[in-house]
């Protein structure tokens, strides 16, 4: 469950989904662009109900379902790695200093 109002990446998502598991986060930070394929659910944020029911869909999956979100979870996020997001950190900054 990744339930926050605003995030500056959302490293605990990358980190779960890293694991294999899949997500229920609201769309804060990256949670939309990394659960966009199916490796995990959004939930509106501040909504208890609608959480409670994402975390039920995920608790009710046969296996075959949840063994296909855990592995597009996976999928989704094997690509990053700490040499991407520095170069793009450093890029960033570049940007900004030229501003």
């Amino acid at each position: 469950m990744f339930s926050r109002r605003s995030e500056g990446f959302g490293l605990p998502i990358l980190e779960a989904m890293a694991c294999g598991t899949s997500v229920t986060g609201t769309a804060s930070g990256v949670a939309p662009e990394l659960l966009a394929g199916g490796g995990g659910i959004l939930v509106k944020p501040e909504d208890p109900e609608n959480m409670a029911k994402a975390i039920e869909q995920i608790c009710q999956l046969s296996d075959a379902e949840w063994r296909a979100m855990s592995e597009t979870a996976l999928e989704r996020v094997i690509n990053y790695t700490w040499e991407d997001a520095t170069n793009l950190f450093e890029a960033t900054l570049y940007t900004a200093l030229e501003l």
